[in-house]
């Protein structure tokens, strides 16, 4: 029972740390600067800071249930919506990933050594498809809702007739941090 309590856990810690770097590397590749990755709840274990002076702080905290990504977009911004929609995109990946048949990126003579093993890999497709799918509906705690509130504030906002950048779209962001907060 304490072996199938400890697979569940580092399945969920899994799907956590996949989905929230999900949320970081689209950010980075948006070119939205990331203040800090949370992984869990509870008391913190430990925390670094990546890139130097302005980087990221990351923490690592005691219970791998939920985590989160402050970056700094508009609330009208397309990168905002890309960036809050890569964490379930990556959840929905390791799923397929996990489902495909084998070890993915194993060699071919890499067997699983047991069907618990085996059992444990099918359930940590199915968790992280789960929790990819479950990210995306429309709440506004989570991914979906985020995605769903930003597309209503851009289709909201004034038509840009200057033929200048609308806020948000030049990179020079003028709102407080936007955060992935999951549950």
């Amino acid at each position: 029972m304490l072996l199938l309590l400890a697979l569940i856990l580092m399945a969920t810690a899994l799907c956590v740390l996949v989905h929230e770097l999900g949320h970081f590397l689209a950010a980075r590749a948006a070119g939205l600067p990331v203040t800090l990755v949370e992984l869990g709840v509870g008391p913190v274990l430990g925390t670094w800071k990546s890139g130097g002076a302005g980087g990221t702080l990351w923490k690592l905290r005691a219970l791998p249930l939920c985590g989160k990504v402050d970056f700094d977009a508009a609330p009208t911004s397309l990168r905002r919506a890309a960036v809050f929609s890569a964490g379930p995109a990556a959840n929905l990946l390791l799923a397929a990933l996990l489902s495909l048949p084998g070890q993915p990126g194993a060699p071919a003579s890499v067997e699983v050594s047991s069907p618990l093993m085996a059992k444990a890999e099918r359930a940590a497709a199915r968790l992280s498809g789960w929790y990819g799918l479950f990210n995306l509906l429309p709440h506004a705690g989570f991914d979906g809702g985020q995605i769903l509130l930003t597309l209503v504030r851009r289709a909201k906002r004034k038509p840009n007739t200057t033929g200048h950048p609308a806020s948000g779209e030049s990179g020079q962001e003028e709102t407080p941090m936007q955060s992935t907060r999951e549950s």
